[in-house]
């Protein structure tokens, strides 16, 4: 079986990813900035200047496009699997045969039946191992005797 490389993913894959971590991260971040900031004695009117204002507005639309980005991510990561797996489905299906395998006929099915039950074939623990002959009684099936019909 010939092993393939993992599938590596694609450039807007990657980005994806990466914007959702940042994006995502910076969310956490300032959200845990401004518990921080409450902790330490700042109130409603130490935020409205400097960064705080940026810090306190990043989680309410960093984390819901966060969301659309993973959304996205998984789109088009499921779209790229589902590409690959036709075009493996369409590679491995070459051209078949549309000839059928012989089937055996009901005598040459039971021959070869009653030859594998009744071990008539050359191993080397049988007493005609390399002789290339086989002993009358395992080979003997024409004299089987015949069963009577059943009367009612």
């Amino acid at each position: 079986m010939i092993k393939e490389a993992p599938p590596t993913a694609t450039r807007i894959e990657r980005v994806l990813a990466y914007m959702l971590a940042s994006v995502i991260g910076l969310s956490i971040l300032s959200f845990f900035a401004i518990v921080l900031g409450t902790l330490f004695g700042m109130t409603g009117p130490d935020f409205a200047g400097g960064a705080w204002p940026a810090v306190a507005v990043l989680p309410y639309y960093g984390l819901p496009f966060g969301v659309a980005l993973i959304i996205t991510l998984v789109v088009v990561s499921a779209r790229r699997r589902a590409a690959e797996a036709r075009s493996h489905a369409a590679a491995a299906e070459a051209p078949r045969s549309t000839k059928r395998p012989k089937s055996r006929g009901v005598a040459e099915a039971k021959a070869a039946s009653s030859a594998a039950q009744s071990g008539s074939a050359d191993t080397p623990g049988n007493a005609n191992s390399g002789t290339g002959k086989t002993s009358n009684a395992s080979t003997n099936t024409s004299n089987a005797t015949p069963q009577s019909p059943r009367t009612n």
